[in-house]
């Protein structure tokens, strides 16, 4: 396809800071996502996913960004 497939889903409040949370996902999960804030300025609470990937890959990438979230979630 010509275009990319995008999801910026809303994160709740952290333990961690934004960066310090894509961080922890790319070298504890394997994540690789952009912060809200390459975005949207006041996007401290979001993520930008990239789905254009393998369907199973995807998934269990979203399965791993949701535990992490419920390591860090205050």
């Amino acid at each position: 396809p010509q275009a990319g497939s995008y999801l910026f889903p809303q994160l709740p409040p952290l333990d961690v800071g934004l960066n310090t949370f894509v961080r922890l996902l790319r070298h504890q999960a394997g994540v690789t996502v952009t912060p809200g804030t390459e975005f949207a300025p006041g996007s401290n609470d979001s993520i930008r996913l990239n789905f254009s990937q393998d369907h199973a890959a995807a998934v269990a990438a979203a399965e791993r960004i949701v535990k992490m979230v419920e390591i860090y979630r205050k």
